[in-house]
Order: C-alpha cells, then structure tokens, then sequence
C-alpha cells in the first residue's frame, strides 16, 4: 500500500500547511523583521509602562503614608521631632528601597500564574497592613 494512503488526510493537510508557512515566512526580508522587532519593542514598553508606571505610583505613596503615619506617631511623639509630609516619608521610604532592594524576579518565575497574583496582590496590601498593626500598637501606648 502507499504511504499517501496510510497517512490521514488531517496529516497530509497540517503538512502541506506547515510547508507553505515556511515558504510564506522564509520570503520575509530582513528590514521587515527588523522593522517587526522594534515597533513590537515599542508596543511591549507602552504596555509596561501603562501596567508598571500606576503601580509604581500607588506604590510609592503606599509606603509614603504609611511611613509619615509612623513616623508622627512613633519617632515624633518620642524623640519630639516635628512630623514629616507625605513627599518626605515618600522621598524617604524611595531613599530606604535603594538600599535594601531585594530582587524578586528570580522568586516568582517559575510560579503558576494564580501563586503570581497572589504574591502582587500581597505586596499591594503589605504596607496597609503594616498601618494596621501600627495602629493597634499605637491605641496601645
């Protein structure tokens, strides 16, 4: 029997298929793929800009209010220092985050996607939290 005939017709189609996307592809020029690589590099940093800039902000000023809480009711009440503006807890906490950066990256990327959620979702809620428990410390005083 001939091989054609023992093939299905699904194998013979997926493979004539498969040739003609070499064929299609392999006729595209090098200018074009150049040109296809930066302007994908360009659409990929306005998509992270447009992710990671909002974050950052919400970050920054997270901790900014956190750390001017704490510090009016901790470090003002007890060394009577006057409290600091939320641009200055701000411009501190960037100033502490230089210094004590941890990388996470290496941390999440083999993770499934929900376990990623999560770990953002987390880092979003840690300075509230840490607000929480302050406070309570606070009442406490």
């Amino acid at each position: 029997m001939d091989d054609t005939k023992k093939r299905s017709l699904f194998d013979i189609e997926a493979e004539n298929a498969l040739k003609l996307n070499k064929n299609k592809f392999g006729r595209i020029s090098l200018g074009s793929k150049i040109i296809g690589w930066i302007l994908g590099g360009i659409v990929g940093l306005f998509a992270s800009l447009i992710v990671l800039l909002p974050a950052t902000v919400y970050n920054i000023f997270s901790y900014g209010f956190v750390g001017m809480k704490l510090w009016q009711w901790f470090v003002a009440t007890t060394f009577d220092l006057k409290p600091i503006s939320l641009l200055q807890a701000a411009g501190v906490m960037l100033l502490i985050r230089l210094f004590t950066h941890e990388n996470t990256e290496q941390k999440i990327k083999g993770e499934k996607m929900s376990e990623k959620v999560v770990y953002v979702v987390g880092l979003m809620l840690i300075p509230w939290f840490t607000l929480l428990v302050g406070y309570i410390i606070h009442c406490l005083i």
